[in-house]
């Protein structure tokens, strides 16, 4: 299943230019006081960039920063603070020839919030992706959640990057490739009940009506990289993803016209099994 890579990151010293902020603008024994607290999410920080497997713990780990972060966000003078979250383009990564190639390093907590719910919701994909191979129909159930908390996630990551419409952000957090994340995993969740009914034979009329809802929301997520001269498709940088999700939506269109004339033929007409 198509699902994007992890972004990755460099560290950010959180607890030290907190720090001097607060012993700056308060005093040093204000932060002499927070700076447990501080140090605490610094690490949270470095274990959430740790965090690849995709496991609820995982998920709950990154959330529970991201938590943190809208908790403080309002607190503090972030532009003073002058941190730089420093957050790498999937498509493209670090690169060795050109250490501003395919990132964006921005002193805003939107940022850093965008960046971290974009892994949330890739960990959740995955899980999802490891559920839905599994033959126990309540773990196709749980795969189908899984997908679709991926796609609020990217839904609420690109909501947050429009808040930085200013900012050249790296290509995979703009709105087009967002918003065609959040449908693709809207198509993977409603895939889920297409192979749960078709695993329990349900009546052919009805998986004609799944696979054709499947096939429009991939369609959803191929149409941005399908337009004349997208610059989506232009900074994605793996190509496979427009031909495999125009291959899925084929698919899917085509299981459902094959299962609706399976249901003409049965004498259902498509609309009798509902």
């Amino acid at each position: 299943m198509l699902i994007p890579p992890l972004k990755k990151s460099q560290p950010a010293d959180i607890a030290d230019r907190v720090g001097k902020y607060l012993a700056s603008t308060h005093s040093p024994e204000e932060a002499a006081h927070h700076a447990q607290a501080l140090q605490e999410l610094q690490q949270l920080r470095a274990k959430c960039l740790a965090a690849v497997e995709p496991s609820a713990a995982n998920t709950d780990l990154l959330l529970k920063y991201w938590a943190q972060l809208a908790l403080v966000e309002n607190r503090i003078d972030w532009a003073a603070v002058n941190i730089q979250f420093c957050w790498f383009d999937v498509w493209k990564g670090a690169s060795t020839f050109g250490s501003n190639a395919g990132r964006t390093a921005l002193s805003s907590l939107k940022w850093e919030q965008a960046c971290v719910l974009f892994n949330c919701a890739v960990l959740h994909a995955r899980i999802g992706e490891r559920e839905l191979s599994a033959s126990d129909s309540d773990q196709v159930k749980q795969a189908s959640l899984n997908f679709k908390k991926a796609a609020g996630m990217f839904c609420a990551s690109r909501q947050l990057a429009s808040a930085m419409s200013g900012e050249a952000l790296t290509p995979d957090m703009g709105q087009d490739c967002l918003s065609m994340m959040e449908n693709l995993s809207l198509a993977h969740a409603q895939r889920c009940f297409y192979e749960k009914a078709s695993r329990e034979n349900m009546k052919a009329g009805i998986l004609a009506k799944l696979a054709a809802g499947v096939a429009d929301l991939y369609g959803a997520a191929h149409a941005p990289l399908a337009e004349a001269d997208s610059q989506l498709a232009k900074q994605a940088g793996n190509p496979k993803w427009s031909k495999e999700l125009a291959v899925e939506m084929l698919c899917f269109r085509a299981a459902s016209h094959t299962r609706m004339a399976a249901s003409m033929e049965e004498g259902g007409g498509g609309e009798g099994d509902k």
